[in-house]
Parts: C-alpha cells; structure tokens; sequence
C-alpha cells in the first residue's frame, strides 16, 4: 500500500477527522514512546512508495534512517507559552512553547558511544515510534517526514551500581512545535502491513587489517567483526562490491571471499586490480557504504587504514 493512502488512517477505516468533535471518527491510539527514527533534514518518506519493510531496509541502506531502540523513559522538559498582561488586562504571547524531552536507554558504554554520533546535531528530524505506530509530521512533497531538532545533546551516562542499571540519554530541543501540534501524521500500526518495532538497527562492525598489506601481493586480507566487544566475526558479505578499498590514489569497490586461517579465524581476500606500488602508502578499507547479510541484518563499519610493506 502506497505511503500516501494511509497517512493518519485509523484501523476502523475513517480517512479523515476536522473539527472539534473528537468522538466522531477514527482514534489513533498513540502512547508510551518505544523508540525513535532520526532522519537528514531533507529527506521524508515517500508518498507514493509502498510503505513495507523493504521500503525501510532501502531508506537504511542509503543512509537516511538511524534507529533508537529500546527506549525507557521519554521525559519532557518543555519550555512553556508566555504570555505577558498589557495595563487594560490583555494577554498576549511573548514567547512561544518549545518541545524538549530527555529521552532515556538503559544499555551499556557501548550505547553512549554510538549517542555521539547525534551529540551536537543541528536540523536532523525525528519520528516517535509507539509500538508500531508512527509520529510524524506532513512533508513537504506530501509524504512523511520528521520534526526537526534544533539540537540534540548527548548527556553524560550513569553507570551501573549496585541494583541501579546503567543509563544513557540525549536530550531532543524540536526547532518548531506546530510540526508536530499543526501538521502532526499518525501512521497506524494496526494499517501497516509490517510491524516498524521489528525493524532492526544497522550494525556497527569493525573492520581491520588481518595481514599488513604488501607490494608483494594484490590480495588484502580484511578482518570484519562487531564492533561491540571487538569479536565475532561477521560472515555473508557477499555483495560484489561490499568493501570499498583505496590505494596508490586509486579507489575500487570490491567483493570479498571469506576465507579460513590455519588457527580457524576467518577474514575476507580482496583481490585489487593491481598489485600496491608505494611502499609506506597508505591502504585504506570499508564496508562500501550500508552493507546486507541475508537473513541478518545491515552493517556499517569503520574505515581501516595501514601503510603497506615492501614485499618480499
């Protein structure tokens, strides 16, 4: 189903819903804030793409969607309406509301790390996610789109003690609370025909030289694990051009065959289109972008970079 023939549609069918009367029409029920989607500021789903899940693998895939999972406690920290009394008794607004909240996860150091990438964002938008319903706001090509943040601040974590679990939180200022009160869309999970709660993050793999690279050779032996505890090699990355490597001033995308070391480690053989010329250049390796293992999930990684040897 096109994105734009269930935009604020309740499951009972009604399309639409104006006036005051708020017992008439179709509720969308949306309560308790489970997780949250953060996009660039210029981009908004769709309109007339089919909103399913491989819709939002593809939106993942290209870089526009970062997932926050498991949320604990989503607090609000608004700043309210003033308003100021003229000498006849009149009221009127001197400074307008603005959304704030301190959104809270319990994970680990892990966690705090990755909140870094949103610490200090300006003009990124976020969707609030509440089981499977989605919180949006109108785009401006009639899709779906995020509120914008005027900033996002990481804060700084609580470590585990004791009982108490350790906490990390950011704090979300929205740059302009009509977005969400004026323009708001609700996207009904009981309409979607997938479930957003069963989307998952993009994972964070580390990658890394598993031998030093060598004028000697053309093949580069990559190393590819999760980056949370440093280990557990990542094999399905089969993509024919699943890393990205650069050298000598040349840049290639290239595929990886995933091969066993005699003490059982395996790591990926990238085989370049020539062998390294420079020696003490500097070889430099990635995922190619977001990368899929079928039936897993999606990666991302780190680039790696060695200076090459002589070769023998």
């Amino acid at each position: 189903m096109a994105l734009k023939d269930i935009i604020n549609r309740g499951a009972c069918g009604a399309t639409e819903q104006k006036g005051f009367n708020t017992n008439k029409g179709c509720f969308v029920p949306f309560n308790d804030i489970t997780e949250i989607w953060y996009t660039p500021l210029n981009f908004e789903f769709d309109k007339d793409a089919t909103f399913d899940e491989d819709y939002i693998k593809s939106v993942q895939k290209a870089g526009n969607l970062t997932i926050l999972k498991d949320v604990q406690a989503f607090e609000a920290q608004n700043t309210e309406v003033q308003v100021s009394t003229s000498a006849k008794g009149f009221k009127q607004k001197t400074l307008d509301g603005i959304y704030e909240f301190k959104v809270t996860f319990e994970d680990s150091v892990w966690l705090q790390k990755q909140l870094g990438f949103l610490d200090g964002k300006k003009r990124g938008r976020y969707c609030l996610i509440s089981g499977d319903t989605i919180y949006g706001t109108e785009g401006k090509n009639g899709g779906v789109a995020g509120a914008r943040d005027y900033s996002t601040i990481r804060d700084l974590q609580t470590f585990a003690q004791g009982a108490e679990v350790g906490k990390q939180s950011i704090m979300i200022q929205f740059a302009d609370h009509k977005e969400l009160d004026d323009y708001p869309v609700l996207l009904d999970g009981d309409v979607l025909e997938f479930a957003p709660s069963q989307i998952e993050p993009i994972v964070q793999a580390s990658v890394s030289f598993f031998a030093t690279p060598s004028t000697a050779s053309d093949v580069l032996s990559v190393s590819v694990v999760y980056d949370r505890g440093q280990k557990g090699e990542i094999v399905g990355l089969d993509d024919s051009a699943a890393f990205k490597v650069t050298y000598d001033g040349i840049t290639e995308n290239l595929a990886g065959t995933l091969t066993t070391a005699p003490d059982g480690s395996q790591y990926y053989a990238l085989t370049t289109s020539t062998a390294i010329q420079t020696v003490d250049g500097v070889v430099t390796v990635s995922l190619n972008g977001v990368q899929e293992v079928t039936g897993d999930c999606l990666y991302v990684s780190n680039t790696a970079s060695e200076k090459a040897i002589a070769g023998l």
